[in-house]
């Protein structure tokens, strides 16, 4: 999925090299600046349902909730990386 992301970006940084004339280019974060952002993310999110769980700010639980999701979802494409 990350691959399929940045050749779809890469192709439209190439159009717009050509139409504009500025080139323009993406850089790909390595393995383990994903693992640290994935790490990030999931401490962030624990975090926040802690948070939501001890506060009235209910909300702040999907927040964080959608927070540890993001960071599994992204330990998964790491592995296919």
């Amino acid at each position: 999925m990350i691959k399929a992301i940045y050749s779809v970006i890469d192709g439209v940084c190439q159009v717009t090299d050509e139409v504009t004339g500025v080139k323009i280019k993406i850089p790909k974060p390595s393995k383990g600046a994903l693992k640290s952002s994935c790490l990030t993310n999931g401490v962030t999110g624990a975090s926040l349902v802690v948070f939501g769980l001890l506060t009235p700010y209910k909300w702040t639980i999907i927040l964080g909730g959608l927070s540890v999701a993001s960071s599994l979802a992204m330990r998964e494409e790491i592995k296919h990386l």
